[in-house]
């Protein structure tokens, strides 16, 4: 028969509020830390897309821009602008200066003011929604890149589309609202539609690397 008093259940209580505490202590700096990392997401893309307005430039030939890495690119073959349609033009030399900055790699920044100048300029709403964190950067950029095919009234669509219930919204539905947006512009049968710009892999929507075409000689045969 044991002689051990059981413990006072205020004992006990106390016990389980201090560890209700400690655990609750917990779950607030996990909370803090995910807060304090999606607005150090937004300030980077806030930051990103100033840099990109005081450095617009009008000419192609000096804009930043993705290039197909292939012998094409050597002829004069032009790049494929780092946004979508209505959105200004960056200056190559301050993503150079950017990607320094962020010690990043340059296709990295391309992607990055590619992403940011599409949420201000094409898809507003949502990009209001990531500055006040309703809606993280990472999805907001997968919208952007989805998007980027899209010209502007299109993109207009989507906007309004995917910040309808911006708590719903994940990688699927982003892509499953854009192509919406998508089908609601070209109604068009698929195969009837003009074919979509290949996927960059950084950029997403950016110029696929092409093989480039075997040369035959003016009287070489044919064989079959």
């Amino acid at each position: 028969m044991s002689t051990t008093a059981p413990a006072p259940s205020h004992t006990v209580s106390r016990v389980v509020l201090e560890r209700a505490v400690l655990d609750r202590a917990v779950l607030d700096r996990a909370a803090a830390a995910i807060t304090a990392r999606r607005q150090a997401e937004v300030e980077v893309l806030d930051a990103a897309l100033e840099w990109a307005h005081a450095h617009v430039v009008t000419s192609d030939a000096d804009a930043a821009g993705w290039l197909p890495e292939t012998i094409h690119s050597l002829f004069g073959e032009q790049a494929i602008p780092i946004a979508g349609p209505g959105t200004p033009l960056v200056a190559e030399f301050a993503v150079h200066e950017l990607a320094a900055t962020l010690e990043v790699s340059h296709e990295a920044t391309l992607a990055l003011l590619g992403d940011v100048l599409d949420l201000a300029h094409r898809l507003p709403r949502l990009w209001t929604l990531v500055k006040t964190l309703r809606v993280p950067a990472r999805l907001a950029r997968e919208a952007a890149r989805e998007s980027r095919d899209l010209d502007v009234a299109a993109a207009g669509h989507a906007d309004r589309l995917l910040t309808w219930q911006p708590h719903r919204l994940n990688p699927h539905r982003v892509g499953v609202l854009v192509h919406e947006a998508r089908l609601y512009a070209d109604p068009r049968p698929r195969d009837r539609r003009p074919r979509r710009s290949p996927r960059h892999p950084q950029g997403r929507r950016g110029p696929r690397p092409r093989r480039p075409r075997r040369q035959r000689g003016v009287h070489e045969p044919r064989h079959r």
